[in-house]
């Protein structure tokens, strides 16, 4: 009786492990994806396999927007700089530029401050709440 369950179960674990070896010649759904091919990958452009040097630095840029919150008198004391980044390229902007956000520290959520520097050393303030 042993042996009878044995190879029962042999037999089935076989057939259930050789039916995923077989490869689908059918979309799942019958929906065909997109191909992709090696020519349309590498076509694609991504940021970090493809840095491009800023031309201002990040201590650059921050001090340039440091500057600006100064210039605006913008009130930052209760504020932090929690973020700093390069963004390569947006909907609206084509040119990448640094930003920079400073967090209301024992303020409302969403109190926060954002500033951009483009790489032409200029300076804006985004509008917040």
């Amino acid at each position: 009786m042993r042996t009878a369950w044995l190879l029962l179960m042999v037999a089935l674990l076989h057939s259930t492990a050789s039916g995923q070896d077989a490869e689908r010649k059918e979309p799942i759904g019958g929906v065909q994806g997109p191909v992709i091919t090696e020519q349309r990958i590498t076509e694609l452009h991504i940021t970090r396999s493809n840095p491009k040097r800023p031309e201002i630095t990040l201590q650059r840029a921050l001090k340039i927007a440091e500057e600006y919150v100064k210039k605006q008198k913008i009130d930052t004391s209760s504020y932090y700089l929690a973020e700093a980044k390069l963004v390569h390229a947006t909907r609206d902007s084509e040119e990448p530029y640094w930003w920079f956000m400073w967090v209301g520290a024992r303020r409302p959520v969403g109190d926060y401050i954002d500033i951009t520097v483009s790489m032409k050393g200029k300076a804006y303030r985004l509008p917040s709440m």
